[in-house]
């Protein structure tokens, strides 16, 4: 993987040569070509999709429409079980509160979990009065004997995240659902997969989940594209409604065929287009995953060399990119800061995971994380400045 011709497609690393992005986690750069597809886009072609017969607003509409048949060869789905959302977030929501979930029920969810396939759930059993329950975690991996104790005949929904976004640990979702299924055939299992997506990880034939979701900004697409992938999208009551989704409005209101009912409102079609280019260049791309394991292996024999550091998650090397620490000593924050006064972003906190914060004992992690365009000479001057933060902080 030549990473010096990479960086070039990515303009925001031309306008900041200082800059070493290791905020990767919450969201990737953009190369040149979905900047470019996404200006095209309002330059050229705007106009709303499904409703217009000018030329326009047909070519719109089938580009999207491409993006969703790429979208679903990309996960090895079929293009109709594709809907398009905001965000991972929504998507998530989308199936907690679509779904029928009734008093008696119960939804397992994991301590490792990002808020957003958390506190829906927690939210969805609290109105409706199923129960909730929480699977922990131990020495920073998932307890699978815990996990699936916690499974019975009224287990309606497990939740489960395939790479947790700040231990960076990578969760064998297949054979754990193999094993759910064993417990309980009709339980719905819903993975979030916002961190794995950008690496190719994503087989839902061979992964056998029910839902599946993720967002484009964190695979070099642009904000404001979610996706939501269902085997069984018809389980799912709409709860967003308005233009797009309805078929007829009367006494009886009825609504279009999938995937349309569930993308109400007119949707972010240059995004959703411009999302196509960033698969298109994600497809290009070999290696990725064997690269940023390579970069992470790197950074973890870094680290491990420094005074006072706790690294948290795994030791193995069942892990992606994603490295949360805290130096004993000097507050998460403190370090992020001094790090962005040297043009290192990092990001610091407990990145949307408080429950496993908690279990962790610690109210805030340091987190970096990698991408297609790092190298090992950002993880270089990382670790040189974390020494030279160590020494002001700690001797002036």
């Amino acid at each position: 993987m030549n990473v010096i011709n990479i960086k070039k497609d990515f303009p925001i690393l031309k306008a900041n040569p200082k800059l070493v992005y290791l905020d990767n986690a919450s969201t990737s750069q953009k190369p040149q070509v979905v900047i470019d597809r996404l200006t095209n886009f309002y330059t050229r072609s705007n106009a709303s999709i499904k409703r217009g017969l000018y030329s326009m607003s047909e070519e719109a509409s089938k580009e999207y429409e491409d993006t969703r048949e790429l979208v679903a060869k990309f996960i090895n789905a079929q293009k109709e079980d594709i809907v398009f959302t905001k965000n991972t977030t929504e998507a998530l929501n989308l199936v907690a509160f679509g779904l029928n979930i009734t008093k008696g029920d119960n939804i397992v969810v994991t301590e490792l979990e990002h808020h957003s396939n958390f506190v829906p759930w927690q939210r969805v059993c609290d109105d409706r009065g199923a129960s909730f329950r929480v699977s922990k975690i131990n020495d920073g991996l998932l307890d699978l004997d815990n996990l699936f104790s916690l499974i019975d005949k009224k287990t309606k929904v497990v939740a489960i995240s395939q790479i947790s976004n700040v231990l960076g640990n990578i969760n064998d979702i297949s054979s754990i659902i193999k094993k759910i299924r064993q417990i309980n055939p009709s339980t719905i299992i819903v993975v979030d997969a916002a961190q794995s997506a950008a690496y190719k990880m994503i087989d839902v034939v061979k992964m056998d989940c029910d839902f599946l979701a993720f967002s484009a900004h964190k695979m070099l697409g642009p904000f404001g594209v979610g996706v939501l992938y269902g085997k069984e999208l018809k389980e799912l009551e709409p709860r967003i409604f308005g233009g797009g989704m309805i078929k007829e409005v009367g006494k009886v209101t009825t609504f279009a065929d999938l995937p349309d009912r569930l993308e109400a409102g007119t949707v972010d079609v240059a995004s959703v287009i411009a999302f196509g280019e960033a698969i298109k260049y994600l497809n290009k791309v070999s290696g990725l995953k064997k690269y940023i394991d390579e970069l992470t292996e790197y950074a973890l024999a870094k680290l491990k060399e420094l005074d006072s550091i706790v690294i948290y998650g795994p030791k193995s090397k069942d892990r992606i990119g994603v490295i949360s620490l805290n130096i004993n000593g000097l507050h998460a924050h403190d370090l992020a800061q001094f790090l962005a006064e040297n043009n290192i972003a990092v990001r610091a906190g407990h990145h949307c995971a408080m429950p496993l914060h908690k279990s962790l004992g610690v109210s805030a992690t340091l987190r970096i994380s990698f991408n297609i365009y790092n190298d090992k000479s950002d993880i270089d001057k990382l670790i040189t400045n974390i020494i030279k933060a160590i020494k002001f902080f700690k001797h002036g």
